[in-house]
């Protein structure tokens, strides 16, 4: 069983811009994150590919309308948090606040959401008390790997239950030998999409289930010369700004995968989850 998942975030929010929060808005975005967004639900419309599509708030609030397309292609929704703030800079309450207005943006619109993931797999020690609190029954932010931001070797792909009995399903990577392979993302990007074919396939037949993921600001230009406010240009370094446009857009990509992988969303895959590899 393999899961499409979609972040559903804008260009706007990527740590490697360094956009202050204040400025992180609609206006900036100037409608990506919609359409790009609206492309994909074509796609998996095209090919019956069921996803998640774990939400910020914050573009639930720009674009009702987008959150009620998800909604009504049968897609499940989760949630991202209402900004894209690490969970490293959040506290426990600021978390806690971020997590129920998202959620009661979501309800507002006949949602109410199972899943999390959080920005940049950001990880924190209050992370699932939070969500145990507000009625989120599983989690996507560990990707076992060595990041900047926490070390997810501990961890494999297969599903376990975690604190507070928070079922987690990591993303997924294939190990071998001491080589960490992730797929999905930037890693969808750079490997090129025959190579997270195998990978995908080859990590489901070895745990059973395998997790893709990327972005919409992934399947669409970002626009090059960014300003902010009183004409404030945004210049990452050279090797970020390499980061941050490599291989995008990258829809061909998703398109290879859809074409032939019948995936399911987490919603979709709970029951087996809960039978076959949590016992």
């Amino acid at each position: 069983m393999i899961l499409m998942s979609v972040d559903v975030e804008s260009w706007v929010h990527r740590p490697v811009f360094n956009i202050p929060l204040t400025e992180q808005t609609k206006e900036l975005d100037c409608g990506h994150v919609l359409r790009s967004t609206r492309i994909i639900l074509e796609l998996f419309k095209k090919y019956r590919t069921k996803a998640t599509f774990f939400v910020l708030g914050t573009v639930a609030e720009w674009y009702p309308e987008l959150i009620k397309d998800i909604k009504n292609e049968g897609h499940e929704i989760g949630i991202h948090g209402y900004t894209h703030t690490r969970l490293t800079n959040h506290t426990r309450e600021s978390f806690d606040e971020e997590i129920k207005k998202t959620l009661s943006i979501l309800n507002g619109m006949g949602i109410n959401p199972r899943g999390y993931r959080a920005p940049a797999f950001s990880r924190a020690d209050f992370l699932y008390e939070i969500l145990n609190r507000n009625g989120i029954t599983y989690d996507s932010s560990i990707i076992p790997i060595k990041t900047p931001l926490y070390d997810g070797t501990s961890y494999d792909c297969r599903p376990f239950i975690i604190d507070r009995g928070i079922v987690e399903i990591p993303c997924s990577i294939l190990k071998i030998s001491k080589l960490r392979i992730p797929v999905g993302g930037f890693y969808l990007r750079l490997l090129g999409s025959r190579m997270n074919y195998i990978l995908v396939k080859k990590i489901e037949k070895k745990y059973g289930i395998a997790v893709m993921y990327f972005h919409p600001w992934e399947i669409l230009e970002i626009p090059n010369n960014i300003y902010l406010e009183k004409d404030k240009k945004i210049k990452p370094a050279f090797l970020k700004k390499r980061f941050a446009y490599y291989k995008i857009p990258m829809l061909k990509n998703v398109q290879y995968l859809v074409e032939r992988i019948n995936f399911t969303n987490f919603e979709g895959a709970r029951a087996y989850i809960d039978k076959t590899i949590l016992g």
